[in-house]
């Protein structure tokens, strides 16, 4: 990752992207030359979150090196306003400068990555960047080295089949759940099964996390998938 200096010119681009629309977060990448490209804030709600869609991003890197990403808080009641726990895990798992400006303190705050590795334990949930497929696809890569890359279906049975998936009838280690949850159909998610009666979830808005493949859960399994490598 290349270093990237917050110097005062960067500043004042930041800032005057931020306060065109107080009422949203602005957000943005800077380039290696030092060029501020601003973008869409591409969340629902964004007055508290951003996001920055991959075509933006793969925009920008046609014009130099992406080194850092940056946002705006919007003003709030917040006396000390910084980089929120979710900013520093994008951060490590990107390996990418962040630099936030706070409109209430008027300040900004930065974050270099450590090179930390990221657990599959304990992410927060944003989608298309950390939930149940991203958390599928950096377990198999980093556990078993099998590259998945096809994200064009969100669904999860086409995504898993059209990643070389086929269902199976009983769970092993390594296989890939679809559960419904409280047996309702419009909670369907993949879970990471590892063996042991031990899964992986990661519940949207909230943060993966372990859990026991109870009786309850084995009862809600609707469909048990196998990558064709295993």
């Amino acid at each position: 990752m290349q270093t990237m200096e917050l110097t005062n010119k960067i500043k004042e681009k930041i800032k005057k992207h931020a306060l065109k629309n107080i009422k949203e977060e602005s957000c943005g990448l800077i380039l290696s030359n030092s060029s501020v490209i601003e973008c869409k804030n591409r969340a629902s709600d964004n007055d508290v979150h951003f996001i920055i869609a991959a075509g933006d991003i793969k925009k920008a890197q046609k014009k130099g090196d992406v080194t850092a990403v940056y946002h705006s808080h919007i003003p709030s009641d917040f006396e000390n306003d910084k980089l929120s726990d979710e900013d520093l895990v994008i951060s490590e798992y990107f390996n990418i400068k962040t630099i936030l400006y706070s409109i209430t303190e008027d300040k900004f705050h930065e974050y270099t990555p450590t090179g930390k590795p990221m657990e599959y334990i304990g992410r927060p949930y944003i989608r298309n960047v950390l939930d149940e497929f991203v958390l599928i696809k950096d377990y198999y890569k980093k556990e078993l080295n099998i590259e998945i890359s096809n994200f064009s279906n969100r669904n999860a049975e086409y995504f898993l089949k059209d990643n070389e998936f086929t269902e199976v009838s009983n769970a092993k280690k390594h296989d890939v759940l679809i559960i419904k949850f409280n047996n309702d159909i419009t909670k369907k998610q993949m879970t990471l099964y590892l063996g042991d009666n031990q899964l992986i979830i990661h519940p949207e808005f909230d943060l993966s996390k372990k859990t026991n493949y109870n009786y309850g859960l084995q009862k809600w399994t609707e469909k048990i998938f196998r990558h064709n490598k295993m």
